[in-house]
């Protein structure tokens, strides 16, 4: 369970929130496991409900810091890391063009379709992507078509990269 918290005064809110769920439903929250990270000038001295404040927290894969744009860089370059170690794992298997832009879209892409909803891509990233995708779609080939023209949904094979990862 994730709960985010606006102000102090919310505190109160949620312990009396967690007293009626452990009193209706038998369950405990494990406070062992709680963690509180504190973003803007929360005064971090005093626990809430005994948990200990850390400086960085992971929920659903994303990194969270005070500071978004370390988090954005440190989520970023994860889901980059394991784009291109799903490529370098799938690169020998002896797949047809078609059949590799399909793995791209279907696996490469799909570890990164969600993150650009939460953080902006930082700069480097888009390349380091589509440097990936080129190295695996294209392997020892020496005839290439650039990515853009795989990217087009008419007279190309529709790879979605740009509209998942576009740098602005």
């Amino acid at each position: 369970m994730t709960i985010f918290l606006t102000s102090p005064a919310d505190v109160r809110k949620l312990q009396e929130t967690l007293l009626t769920y452990e009193a209706a439903t038998g369950a405990k929250v494990n406070m062992r496991k709680s963690r509180a990270l504190a973003l803007g000038a929360l005064d971090t001295s005093k626990r809430i409900m005994d948990t200990p404040y850390h400086t960085d927290v992971t929920i659903l894969g994303f990194h969270f810091t005070n500071n978004v744009t370390t988090s954005a860089h440190v989520t970023w370059s994860t889901v980059t890391t394991r784009v291109r170690a799903l490529a370098q794992d799938t690169y020998n298997r002896d797949l047809s063009l078609d059949r590799r832009i399909r793995f791209v879209y279907d696996y490469l892409l799909a570890k990164i379709w969600y993150v650009p909803q939460i953080y902006p891509q930082p700069s480097g990233c888009l390349r380091q992507l589509n440097t990936t995708i080129s190295w695996f779609l294209w392997r020892e080939d020496i005839f290439r078509v650039p990515l853009t023209t795989l990217q087009r949904v008419e007279g190309g094979q529709g790879l979605g990269s740009r509209e998942c990862v576009s740098e602005e």
